[in-house]
């Protein structure tokens, strides 16, 4: 079958290795998005296992559109048994709005099955980019990037799906990982998963939309079995922050996503890192860097970013890497890594909704 699965604009090819890593298959890239061939276990497999992916649809068919009566024209499925639902996802703007696309496709859906709101046996899924819309049925329900654990928030909390993007940026896989920065800890529990090959929906398994389609009657049984191949490590990952609240909020989210005696949070400040670590300690920092607020205009952020920096330098590894994810003060972080002698490797503009944020790597 043929499968279109969602990810964060500015990810798709690291979605494209996801799947590669995950299928040993090759995937195309679209708009915030990749298609990909793949069976039913190859299906089960992959949602279970991706990071970076927040939506995975059965493609039923594709095409480019003008307006919302030529949507209503050629759409056409059918839904022989249950009930059905029907939700639309949008980039771009459009004379109409999500919900119209949902009523009219709504109306096109032939068979015996009756349509909800809630809960349906079958779910729908119209993604529209520009005038191309891709129709399918919805194999997951929720964002994969909203995590279970994802309880204790702070305000400038990112989506799972977005950290582990930060984590595959770097490139990281193995050795020590700081984020110094800590927040919720959603970047270090996302770096903890990866190091202990645990999947991020391992409390997720049954609220899968798949789970009620007959295709998919063994689903539940394969997750099982792809969960004896994780292992449980401790003393790779380490979290720090200056604030106590942040890191009981870390822990509190770890403990609910199961990795908590894989990760050592602890309160330090960022000033203190150098005293805090060995040298030549970590092979990977990354981080969601502070953001420019009323408690933090330019020039208090600057000395934050030039303390980090300097402090960085000397518990890197030679051949380690800093990925940082930022918003508004990327130019502020740029200089600050290049007055402290980094390099800048990388960068790209990558999205969550409608907020542009930019990843940067750096190395020694």
């Amino acid at each position: 079958m043929k499968i279109l699965a969602l990810t964060h604009k500015g990810l798709e090819d690291i979605a494209q290795k996801e799947v590669f890593s995950i299928l040993k298959k090759p995937a195309k890239s679209v708009d915030a998005g990749i298609v990909f061939e793949a069976t039913e276990q190859e299906v089960v497999e992959f949602i279970y296992l991706t990071r970076v992916c927040v939506s995975v649809i059965k493609l039923l068919d594709d095409f480019y559109f003008t307006d919302l009566e030529y949507i209503s024209k050629h759409i056409s499925a059918n839904a022989e048994y249950g009930t059905f639902g029907v939700k639309t996802a949008r980039i771009g703007e459009h004379p109409f709005n999500s919900v119209d696309v949902s009523d009219a496709i709504s109306s096109k859906i032939k068979g015996e099955s009756k349509f909800v709101f809630r809960n349906p046996d079958i779910t729908y899924f119209a993604y529209i980019v520009g005038n191309h819309l891709w129709f399918g049925i919805d194999f997951c329900g929720e964002d994969l990037g909203r995590r279970d654990y994802r309880v204790f928030l702070t305000n400038e909390s990112i989506k799972g799906s977005l950290a582990a993007g930060l984590i595959e940026f770097s490139g990281y896989s193995e050795g020590q990982f700081l984020d110094p920065f800590c927040r919720d800890g959603i970047i270090a529990i996302e770096a903890a998963n990866i190091d202990n090959n645990r999947s991020p929906h391992y409390y997720h398994k049954d609220k899968f939309l798949l789970n009620k389609l007959k295709e998919f009657s063994l689903a539940m049984e394969l997750m099982l079995k792809i969960d004896k191949k994780q292992k449980i490590k401790t003393g790779d990952i380490f979290s720090t922050d200056v604030s106590f609240p942040h890191i009981q909020a870390g822990r509190k989210n770890a403990k609910l996503a199961g990795v908590l005696d894989s990760i050592t949070l602890t309160k330090v400040d960022y000033d203190w890192i150098d005293i805090k670590f060995e040298n030549e300690s970590f092979m990977c920092i990354a981080t969601h860097s502070p953001e420019l607020g009323r408690t933090l205009a330019e020039p208090k952020l600057t000395k934050i970013y030039d303390t980090f920096f300097l402090r960085s330098s000397d518990i890197l590894h030679k051949k380690g890497v800093i990925a940082v994810l930022t918003g508004r003060t990327f130019e502020i972080v740029k200089k600050s890594a290049e007055k402290n002698k980094f390099k800048l490797k990388s960068e790209r503009e990558v999205y969550s909704g409608n907020v542009k944020y930019k990843m940067l790597l750096f190395s020694k």
